[in-house]
């Protein structure tokens, strides 16, 4: 089907649509059905692809470029097409589940959003010119959860708020990011919120790069707090071969880390959202690299604290509260002081 000067529609208010051949119409594709597949490829140079299903899912299997893409599916997005929206947005929201197999890529914003699980395995989603957001749940499972993935943005922010709840007897993460994956902006800002249920974390680190050149990366784990390095390291601000001033803040009423770098020359802030962490806390392996400070804790602070393994290495101040306060990794400061102020003993 091709329209070198117009659009093309395909609209079914009782039946559904399976499109197995390339549509090309310069002004826009809009298709609209109980159901929604376009398992072949889709152009529009100069216009919209907008799909939409009435009753059920939207698959999207063939190679679709347009200058702006809208998805709406009633329940899941699935499918294996790679989407790039030329000169425009890039928006799939309205549903449940959205779990691609495809590659996204916009100039303008991307916006995934639905009530179930947004899954990202082996995919690639850039933005070059514009934000990029993720909404899921809430859901039994890993609300937001990226699988060897790379999200990023040139100058534009990240912002990912997921909801697990329990489930199949296990509670689960509001956003899941591990095995090598990548969530990173040139010198945008990244805002990662996850929320969970019981005895689950908000926010849970594997296999992860979180990094910014200079945007501030704020990391929020609520009441349930943030797991990191699980397994594996998880580098926040910079990986090694990169370089951030990024201010860092992570938040969470609980933290349990395995390795962890932290490394930029920003200050860095780890503190509970309330006056305390809700247990006694260790930092185990907690690397921090030319920080211009770093802060653990409020005043308000009042359980155990214990900061074994790793190092760190600030150019300012080195702050920590708590109430019986061990510390066996070694702390230096260029220009700075070390402050550590325990209610009980150190």
């Amino acid at each position: 089907i091709t329209s070198s000067g117009g659009s093309a529609s395909v609209t079914s208010s009782g039946a559904n649509i399976n499109l197995t051949n390339a549509v090309s119409a310069t002004n826009g594709v809009t298709l609209s059905a109980k159901t929604t597949v376009a398992s072949a490829a889709v152009t529009a140079s100069s216009g919209a692809f907008t799909v939409s299903s009435t009753d059920s899912t939207v698959t999207v299997n063939g190679t679709t470029s347009a200058q702006s893409i809208n998805i709406t599916p009633k329940t899941t997005y699935t499918g294996a097409g790679s989407l790039t929206a030329t000169s425009g947005t890039l928006t799939i929201s309205g549903g449940s589940s959205i779990t691609p197999t495809g590659n996204f890529e916009a100039t303008g914003n991307i916006t995934l959003s639905g009530s179930g699980k947004l899954l990202l395995t082996s995919r690639t989603v850039n933005s070059t010119g514009g934000n990029i957001s993720f909404t899921a749940g809430p859901v039994a499972d890993e609300a937001i959860e990226l699988n060897g993935s790379t999200v990023s943005t040139t100058t534009g922010s990240i912002t990912m708020n997921g909801t697990g709840v329990s489930g199949n007897g296990v509670n689960l993460e509001g956003v899941y990011i591990h095995s090598t994956s990548s969530v990173s902006s040139t010198s945008g800002a990244i805002n990662l919120t996850g929320t969970s249920a019981s005895t689950g974390f908000g926010v849970w680190f594997g296999a992860a790069n979180i990094v910014s050149s200079s945007g501030a990366i704020t990391i929020n784990g609520g009441t349930l707090g943030i797991k990191t390095g699980d397994g594996a390291t998880t580098n926040i601000g910079a990986t090694a071969n990169t370089t951030s001033s990024s201010n860092i803040t992570v938040r969470g009423d609980r933290y349990s880390s395995g390795t962890t770098i932290y490394k930029s020359t920003g200050n860095v802030v780890i503190e509970p959202v309330a006056n305390l962490f809700s247990e006694n806390t260790t930092f185990t392996n907690q690397t921090f690299t030319n920080s211009a400070s770093l802060t653990i804790g409020k005043s308000t602070n009042t359980r155990t604290m214990t900061i074994t393994g790793g190092a760190i290495n600030v150019t300012g101040n080195y702050t920590l509260y708590g109430s019986a306060i061990t510390q066996t990794t070694p702390v230096t400061t260029s220009a700075g002081s070390v402050f550590i102020y325990p209610s009980t003993t150190y």
